[in-house]
């Protein structure tokens, strides 16, 4: 399912689904093309293509063996790029309006993994804080989330 939306929304890729991927590889990117290791639930497929799709939009070069510093910073940023995509502020508050405030409610809610909606949040807490305004909310981040209306 996920395959072909992202294969619709980004047509200058290719998208492989490679059963002879190691097991501990569930993606990779390399010169407009992202191999999926095709063993991930429907869900994960779907994380795992916006963390490839973040190495289409924002990385340089083979960083495969994260060798350097320059590597790391490319790899968190291609991460970074698919939090957002996929976990995007306003979708929380939406998420919260529907009253969904635990985190597996909020991933299921979200079509993501629990652990990928937790490094989001991770994500946002370390470039916001414990708590970030948008669109008009105030969003808490503590063993739930919290909106609060501006």
């Amino acid at each position: 399912m996920w395959l072909d939306k992202y294969r619709e929304q980004y047509p200058e890729l290719t998208i492989i689904e490679d059963g002879n991927m190691e097991t501990s590889l569930k993606g990779l990117y390399y010169n407009s093309k992202i191999f999926i290791n095709p063993d991930q639930t429907d869900i994960e497929i779907r994380c795992t293509l916006a963390e490839e799709v973040g190495h289409h939009e924002r990385t340089a070069g083979n960083i495969i063996a994260q060798k350097t510093i320059n590597d790391i910073k490319q790899e968190r940023l291609a991460r970074n790029w698919g939090y957002e995509s996929l976990v995007p502020l306003r979708k929380i508050i939406d998420a919260y309006y529907e009253g969904f405030t635990e985190y597996y409610e909020v991933a299921d809610y979200l079509e993501v993994t629990e652990e990928f909606l937790k490094y989001s949040i991770k994500y946002y807490k370390n470039k916001y804080g414990n708590v970030v305004e948008c669109n008009g909310y105030v969003i808490v981040f503590t063993n739930s989330i919290q909106i609060i209306a501006c």
